[in-house]
């Protein structure tokens, strides 16, 4: 690796086969802090052997610190792709809801602490990571774009999701019989007619839909007609008290009469 230097670099790295050239003002300590922070294995390799990088592998440091640094520019004024995504995600930590994930065909979604990003891995793949073997990070994806490291299946996968989450997670459900917001074995005979239980899709803020007032109206129709069964059963021992009571009278009556 070159000796530490702070003033401005001019770097060149082959994407795609597609040379491109860029600037770092980034000092050694601010690329490898920022290296460190990412979940990729080629930044975590990085990382673990900076002192000793070769010229190539120390433009890509620079490469991969200088594109995580930089602000993205984000058209507020543009309806967000993602924002139902997002939405979910934000009604189940309002809930207080811990571990927040979301699973669809073949991926986890997962969001930052601050909500600004949505971590996406791999169902299948594993990568070593600072606690040892984890989901294999494929990318991410913000309120304006997604990345574009993700593979074409990926962000088809995405982009569906993002249409409509809950029909989503439903789908995830019935075909995999795990439950998309928890990952638990759906068992429940209902949650899996469904494809989803009751109280992931509460957490997720999706009661609004058809299908969950669908439910909810079952429900009430149930505890109504157990309130209806209870009520007769009231009236029929009511009737049968002043029954016992007439019957008892008059044959008090009777010995009297005698």
């Amino acid at each position: 690796m070159p000796a530490t230097i702070t003033a401005t670099q001019t770097f060149t790295v082959t994407v795609k086969g597609e040379v491109v050239t860029f600037t770092s003002t980034l000092s050694d300590s601010q690329v490898l802090q920022t290296l460190r922070g990412m979940r990729s294995s080629f930044a975590q390799d990085l990382a673990a052997k900076f002192n000793r990088l070769s010229e190539k592998q120390y433009a890509w440091a620079h490469k991969l610190a200088v594109y995580n640094t930089q602000p993205q520019k984000v058209d507020n004024t543009q309806p967000s792709e993602f924002e139902a995504l997002f939405n979910a995600f934000e009604a189940a930590k309002a809930k207080g809801a811990k571990r927040l994930t979301l699973r669809f065909e073949g991926i986890n979604v997962k969001p930052n602490r601050d909500l600004t990003a949505l971590w996406v891995t791999s169902q299948t793949e594993k990568e070593q990571g600072n606690y040892g073997l984890q989901p294999k990070y494929l990318g991410k994806v913000t309120r304006q774009q997604i990345d574009s490291r993700l593979s074409d299946d990926v962000q088809q996968t995405i982009m569906l999701a993002a249409n409509d989450p809950l029909n989503a997670a439903i789908r995830y459900g019935k075909v995999s019989g795990e439950c998309s917001c928890c990952g638990r074995e759906l068992t429940d005979p209902q949650s899996i007619e469904r494809g989803i239980g009751p109280i992931c899709a509460t957490k997720f803020g999706w009661w609004c839909n058809w299908d969950c007032r669908r439910w909810l109206a079952l429900s009430a129709c149930t505890s109504l007609i157990y309130c209806l069964i209870d009520v007769s059963c009231i009236i029929i021992c009511v009737n049968s008290w002043l029954f016992m009571r007439e019957f008892v009278t008059n044959s008090w009556i009777r010995e009297l009469s005698v």
